[in-house]
C-alpha cells in the first residue's frame, strides 16, 4: 500500500493521540510542524563506550592500511581490550562513518575540456586548475 511498516503507523498513531489535536486542528497544520509533530529526537550524548571507540577510531583507521591487517582482526583486538565493546556490524559501522568523514570527496561540475585538473600526488597538495 504505502510502503510503511505497521509498526512505523502504530507510533504516528500514538504520536497523534498523544497530541491532544483535534482531526480539524491536524489537517490545518503545515508540512514542517507535521514533520516537528512526529519527528523522534535521539538522545544527543554519547555513551562512555561510544567515545571510548571513537577515540580509538584514527589509530584503528591508520592499522587497517597496513597489510594484512583486517576489521575483523581489528574487531577482536578491541573486543580483547573492551569485553562490553560494540559487536562487530556496529564496530563497522563506525570505522566506515569515521572514513567517511576524514576523506570527503568534492566532485566538480564542468563542461567536458573547458579545464584540466591535476593532482600532484607527491607533494599531496590541492588541485591545480590549468588553462
Amino acid at each position: 500500500m504505502l510502503g510503511v511498516s505497521r509498526n512505523t503507523v502504530k507510533k504516528y498513531l500514538q504520536i497523534f493521540h498523544s497530541s491532544g489535536l483535534s482531526y480539524e486542528e491536524f489537517y490545518r497544520m503545515s508540512d514542517s510542524e507535521l514533520a516537528l509533530l512526529f519527528s523522534v529526537q535521539k538522545s544527543s550524548v554519547p555513551s562512555q563506550r561510544q567515545l571510548v571507540l571513537e577515540s580509538l577510531l584514527p589509530e584503528l583507521c591508520k592499522q587497517l592500511k597496513r597489510k594484512g591487517v583486517t576489521r575483523e582482526h581489528l574487531h577482536r583486538q578491541y573486543l580483547g581490550n573492551h569485553p562490553n565493546g560494540y559487536y562487530r556490524s556496529r564496530f563497522n559501522n563506525f570505522i566506515h562513518t569515521y572514513l567517511r568523514q576524514s576523506h570527503p570527496i568534492m566532485h566538480i561540475d564542468h563542461k567536458a575540456g573547458e579545464k584540466l585538473y591535476l593532482h600532484d600526488m607527491k607533494s599531496s597538495r590541492e588541485a591545480v586548475e590549468v588553462l
